[in-house]
């Protein structure tokens, strides 16, 4: 097979070319024998990988043939080159785009185009002349053919109209091959080419061939006669004689010292430089960077393992093919400019995208370098890839966090502020607070004004809170900081701010309404202190002489007025005792108290109060309670009566005739805190109470009668009232009605069991108290200290009846004056009064540095100031009792007998 300049068989029939040249010199100069024989490509291929030849002249090394033979130093590098008419505009590959491009046929430029998708049609031809006629004849573009042999045909075949154009395509190195098994021949070739190119040998060789040369004839007419065969590459093989080893060492005797220490120093270099790539490859493949090593041209010349398993090829499907058919078209202009780049910046770092195999993106940091190697070697580019795919999905998913986190803080009401302590500086600033503050500049001037209270967190490591009035703005700003990690990693504070401008103007509308409140119900409550003081005053004086007139002897006509004059009395009591109790529900001051009661007792003392007046209208008055109801609790016995002297009072109202009946039970169980629950009825056969107006009987003011002709007096209170009270003991109340047949009460309260030593100690009180009764007023001396002549003779007059020595003073000073002068056993005193209230007389009283003769004397405050909290005021100046106008005789006495006790 002819393959010029390279290797052909001339007019002779013997085997010629370049390579031919050189390996006769080799073997010249090295003094052994070889015969050249020519062999097909594939035979003689398969007899060098079988190691059944010596070798082969020559061969284009690759790292998978690198493994079945040995390479000799390269006698040559070939490389294609683009060929054009002279008049072509085509100068590099760009411009060989969308054109007609020549190829020889089996050349690898066919797959180059078609990897690159570069040309417009291929077209291919038996032979390189063939293409270089085509283009002298001005048909199709371009070629793209061996260099060397390209010119070499335009020089033998005088063609005017071609040249070749631009850089070097696919330079490779062209070798001597050698028998693995033969590492000797190895080192003689290697020998013999540097002798031969020291010696000049080589160039005069080689300006032989690939110059101008009397054998372009020969050539010519042995390529007519064998007619240029289209066989596929086929090579000389090299045939070395049997007897080689012997006759080598005959001939080189003579230099067999200076080139076994060539030889030695070679082969140390030879295992040095083996085991350097040895280590270099084992680097290169335990890196977890993908590696890259490419061409001049950025075709890929090898990979690791890493770089496969990123992108999921095989080694042989990457091998030969450019490196940006594997990146993302979306950034290969970027990846062009990189390139573009080299000649400036040989060392480069930059991020760029990759398609794998399977259609996925792959991002990846390129860490390329473009190195230009010495004796004329081609450039080469490396370029480690390390996969940042995971890590720009996380950035894109915290990119896509932190933009809801920034749209989320932007939709809050609150003005929120991220700052960083050290600085103060805002790393962000939400909507609402550039809202609060006029704009950006509005907020840095009031984060500045806030610095004090935000340095205060980082010193105390917690939350903080705090108020700010902005004069200039009249706003009100509620703050609180917090510490927090933000998005990037720091250590922040987030200031929460929210305008509290109208909260606050509320609160002091809030506040002037309650001291408007307070100071309307402070008037309301001395208003109804006064009237009942003016009221009570002068009632106790009449109830007073009534109860006088009644001690005295009178007939039964005198009598009946007598009665129905102190029954009217104690119904206007009762009617100002509801308003000042309504008065105390309404302002939350209504308080139960708890001492021991027997429920029996209790019972019988109510029943007798209503007797007389079920007898007069002849009713059937009854009561009943459960047999296993205990007699004795703790609770509030005066509120107790009071409910049932409200709702007795109201059935006997309404009852014209038939029955009033009440009762008690017990409840099975008892409350969570322990107390005992009473259930009582209180059932009457009276004239009821329509569906319709049920819901309003417990109001207050309420009636179910509100017209000019009712029959029935009331204020409408006592229900109320009783709803209030009832709650207050723990109960509930309900009520049911049928008009025109009667009506039913029902209602509960709470009550504590009374442990019998309490029981017991009451009733021995109450022994001590009616034993005292009856003999402590005799000779007992009361200091009587009232301003108002009606109630001072009416409490003197009582007094005395009971046995009791009284002295009158009209004021407190001239109580103080008295008790200087002489010993009382007790006082009462009226607090209202002229020159000196009963209050500050107390007080003086009780002071050891007055001349009061006995400073712990009894005083017992007798007044008609009966709202909230008289007592407690009267009892905190030194006060030991307390009876509250009109007088009660019966009530009076006790207290009398219990504060001398």
């Amino acid at each position: 097979m002819n393959y010029p300049p390279y290797e052909y068989l001339d007019e002779d029939g013997d085997p010629a070319g370049f390579n031919v040249d050189i390996v006769r010199a080799i073997s010249r100069v090295m003094g052994i024998d070889v015969t050249i024989e020519l062999e097909a490509w594939r035979h003689v291929r398969k007899q060098i990988e079988e190691r059944k030849v010596d070798g082969l002249t020559g061969m284009y090394y690759s790292k998978a043939r690198s493994r079945l033979v040995n390479f000799t130093t390269p006698q040559i590098i070939v490389s294609h080159a683009i060929f054009v008419n002279k008049n072509s505009e085509i100068k590099s590959l760009k411009d060989i785009v969308g054109k007609r491009v020549i190829v020889q046929l089996g050349d690898i430029m066919h797959d180059y185009l078609i990897s690159r998708d570069i040309a417009g049609a291929i077209i291919s031809v038996a032979s390189q002349e063939d293409a270089l006629r085509l283009l002298e004849a001005g048909k199709h573009d371009c070629a793209l053919l061996a260099r060397l042999q390209g010119d070499y045909f335009i020089n033998q075949f005088g063609l005017k109209n071609v040249k070749s154009v631009g850089p070097p395509i696919e330079p490779r190195q062209y070798c001597i091959a050698v028998n693995k098994n033969n590492p000797m021949l190895l080192t003689i070739m290697n020998e013999g080419m540097s002798i031969i190119r020291q010696s000049g040998e080589y160039d005069q060789i080689y300006n032989k061939w690939f110059g101008v040369s009397s054998v372009t004839q020969r050539l010519r007419k042995k390529g007519q006669e064998f007619g240029w065969l289209p066989i596929s590459l086929v090579l000389l093989a090299i045939v070395f004689a049997t007897g080689l080893a012997g006759y080598f060492w005959r001939q080189l005797r003579w230099k067999r010292g200076e080139l076994a220490r060539q030889l030695e120093e070679q082969r140390r270099a030879e295992c040095a430089l083996a085991e350097s790539e040895m280590l270099h490859r084992k680097l290169i493949e335990s890196t977890s960077e993908g590696y890259w090593l490419t061409d001049a041209d950025q075709t890929t010349i090898a990979v690791n393992e890493a770089l496969l398993t990123m992108l999921g090829y095989s080694e042989e499907e990457m091998q030969g093919r450019r490196f940006d058919e594997f990146v993302d078209p979306v950034d290969l202009d970027f990846f062009y400019e990189q390139v573009s780049k080299i000649p400036e910046i040989p060392h480069r770092v930059y991020e760029l995208t990759f398609r794998r195999k399977d259609g996925s993106a792959m991002q990846a940091i390129v860490n390329a370098a473009t190195l230009d190697l010495a004796d004329g070697n081609p450039l080469r580019s490396f370029a480690f890839l390390t996969d940042i795919s995971d890590r720009k999905r996380d950035e894109d998913n915290l990119r896509r966090l932190n933009d809801t986190l920034y749209h989320t803080l932007d939709s809050i009401e609150a003005g929120i502020s991220i700052i960083d302590p050290d600085t103060l500086e805002p790393l962000f600033l939400n909507r609402q607070i550039r809202s609060l503050a006029d704009g950006e500049k509005g907020a840095l001037e009031l984060i500045a004004r806030w610095k004090d209270d935000i340095c205060l967190l980082e010193q105390g490591g917690g939350s903080h809170r705090w108020e700010d009035f902005d004069e200039s703005t009249s706003r009100y700003y509620l703050n609180k900081t917090a510490p927090t990690v933000w998005v990037d990693g720091r250590k922040v504070v987030i200031l929460l701010t929210l305008d509290i401008s109208d909260r606050k103007n509320m609160e002091q509308e809030v506040i002037l309404a309650k001291e408007a409140a307070e100071t309307a119900n402070t008037a309301k409550g001395e208003f109804l202190a006064n009237m009942s003081h003016e009221i009570r005053t002068p009632l106790n004086g009449v109830m007073g002489m009534l109860q006088l007139i009644r001690s005295t002897p009178l007939n039964s006509e005198q009598r009946e007025y007598l009665d129905t004059a102190l029954s009217s009395s104690k119904s206007l009591l009762r009617v100002l005792s509801d308003i000042l109790d309504f008065s105390k529900v309404d302002a939350g001051k209504l308080e139960i108290d708890e001492d021991v009661f027997d429920l029996v007792e209790l019972l019988q003392d109510v029943e007798s109060v209503f007797r007389q007046q079920a007898k007069e209208k002849g009713l059937e008055l009854r009561w009943q309670s459960s047999a296993d109801l205990p007699a004795t609790f703790v609770g509030d016995a005066g509120r107790l009566r009071q409910i049932l002297l409200n709702l007795i009072g109201n059935a006997m109202k309404f009852t014209p005739n038939g029955s009033v009946e009440f009762e008690a039970h017990p409840l099975g169980r008892r409350a969570p805190d322990g107390s005992a629950r009473i259930f009582f009825c209180v059932r009457d056969t009276g004239m009821g109470i329509p569906d319709s107006m049920l819901d309003l009987v417990f109001r207050a003011f309420s009636q179910v009668d509100g017209s000019y002709s009712r029959r029935f007096q009331g204020t409408g209170l006592g229900l109320g009232i009783v709803r209030h009270l009832v709650t207050l003991m723990g109960g509930g109340i309900c009520i049911s009605s049928e008009e025109g047949k009667g009506t039913e009460v029902f209602f509960s309260v709470n009550v504590k069991p009374a442990h019998r030593s309490a029981v017991e100690k009451e009733v021995e009180e109450r022994k001590e108290e009616g034993s005292r009764q009856a003999s402590a007023s005799d000779g007992t001396r009361i200091l009587l200290v009232e301003d108002e002549r009606v109630n001072s003779f009416m409490a003197k007059r009582l007094l005395e009846k009971e046995g009791y020595s009284v002295v009158v003073a009209v004021d407190g000073q001239e109580a103080v004056s008295r008790l200087e002068e002489e010993r009382y056993d007790c006082v009462l005193m009226d607090i209202q009064m002229p020159v000196m209230d009963g209050m500050t007389a107390t007080r003086i009283i009780r002071d050891e540095s007055s001349g009061v003769l006995n400073n712990v004397i009894p005083i017992i405050a007798m007044t008609a100031h009966a709202m909230k909290g008289d007592r407690e005021e009267f009892f905190k100046a030194g006060m030991n009792g307390y009876i509250a106008k009109p007088v009660d005789k019966e009530a009076l006495i006790q207290e009398i007998e219990r504060v001398l006790a």
